[in-house]
């Protein structure tokens, strides 16, 4: 896998926070773009962010027990263009490795390029087969099944190891 283009503190430093993990936004290798491509000719131009974020959701959760796999309905905020998405989350990160992207970033400045409409969030406990989301969210869009407003702050493996110091 290639390298990734770290932003480091340069665009993710807000006030005194202190960074504790770098994020990363890295368009994919020549061949994944074809791929892509090809996916979604094949899919009347959707993307493939339910299968790919769905899979990395599945593969981290074996390490990482307070990963989430979300899906949001969204829109653009240059464009004004709706979608439904669907990424991963680790606590205040969001971690997405669909479309011609891989990227992790802090969710404030996620929410700097879109508006979350609405969302939903799953953990290992209730997480069900990724064709359940493909019927009931990607085909269909569902806008009634999401809780409306932006994604909540959500306790990931920083959060976690800080409050367990915390608590000694």
């Amino acid at each position: 896998m290639d390298d990734f283009d770290y932003y480091g503190n340069r665009y993710t430093h807000y006030y005194d926070e202190v960074e504790v993990e770098k994020t990363y936004y890295k368009t994919k290798s020549k061949k994944e773009l074809e791929e892509f491509d090809k996916y979604q000719k094949a899919n009347s131009g959707s993307g493939d962010c339910f299968e790919k974020n769905y899979e990395l959701f599945m593969k981290l959760s074996k390490t990482n027990p307070h990963i989430k796999f979300c899906i949001t309905s969204q829109t653009y905020i240059n464009s004004g263009n709706s979608i439904e998405h669907a990424f991963c989350i680790d606590g205040d990160f969001i971690i997405d490795h669909a479309q011609k992207k891989r990227m992790k970033l802090r969710r404030i400045e996620y929410e700097r390029y879109y508006r979350i409409d609405g969302y939903r969030i799953w953990d290992i406990h209730d997480i069900k087969p990724l064709n359940y989301y493909l019927t009931k969210f990607k085909a269909r869009g569902s806008v009634r099944e999401f809780y409306g407003g932006n994604i909540p702050i959500q306790k990931g493996k920083w959060e976690v190891a800080k409050d367990s110091i915390i608590n000694l």
